[in-house]
């Protein structure tokens, strides 16, 4: 792993979540494929409200969007977004804890990089064509076949759902989640589906 993502080598782990970031021990293992795809990478949601840990706090002002929720999109490229990670220490010992969300980020990087071309080129070369999925991708404005919504987020406040992000000029619509490996988008029948539904038939 270490040749396709040396931002990861020799990395250093909390003492505990709620540690302070250089109260860290070294990890007792490196980071693997398996533990990737296994999602035991060691660093990935946090249950907690956002701020209450140092960890989450350099998470937020790192802007990598990764252990809570991940709107805004991250600014990062792949790249400046592994650079940037592997400044952090991981939550948990490699290999031992299931964590949702970041090893998603992680395994997008490692595609790129292993294909040497943007994951959505490499996604929709080896799977999305040959498998007619048309209407699947990082962005709604390279599927003419789409009368995609906003994306709503609830107020905590009023519990109202308010729209975040416009269909005409958002972050879907100018391809930001493509450029950044961010999420699917898909008809609402795909298990794929997030933050977008398409209107009409095939």
């Amino acid at each position: 792993m270490d040749d396709l993502l040396p931002e990861l080598a020799n990395r250093r782990v909390l003492r505990s979540l709620d540690a302070e970031l250089d109260d860290t021990v070294p990890s007792n293992r490196p980071i693997t494929l398996e533990g990737l795809l296994t999602f035991r990478l060691g660093f990935g949601n946090v249950l907690a409200a956002p701020n209450s840990y140092p960890i989450q706090r350099t998470e937020a002002e790192l802007r990598l969007a990764t252990i809570g929720q991940p709107w805004t999109p991250t600014p990062h490229t792949p790249d400046e977004w592994i650079r940037l990670f592997g400044t952090l220490p991981l939550m948990h010992q490699p290999g031992e804890q299931w964590m949702y969300n970041t090893v998603a980020q992680v395994l997008g990087v490692l595609l790129e990089r292993a294909a040497a071309e943007p994951l959505e080129e490499f996604l929709r070369e080896r799977i999305f064509d040959p498998l007619g999925m048309h209407d699947t991708g990082f962005s709604v404005s390279r599927m003419a076949n789409w009368n995609a919504w906003p994306v709503f987020q609830s107020e905590t406040a009023s519990r109202r759902k308010a729209p975040i992000d416009s269909v005409a000029t958002g972050s879907w619509a100018q391809g930001i989640h493509g450029r950044r490996w961010g999420d699917l988008c898909s008809p609402p029948r795909s298990t794929l589906q997030r933050r977008t539904t398409r209107l009409g038939s095939d």
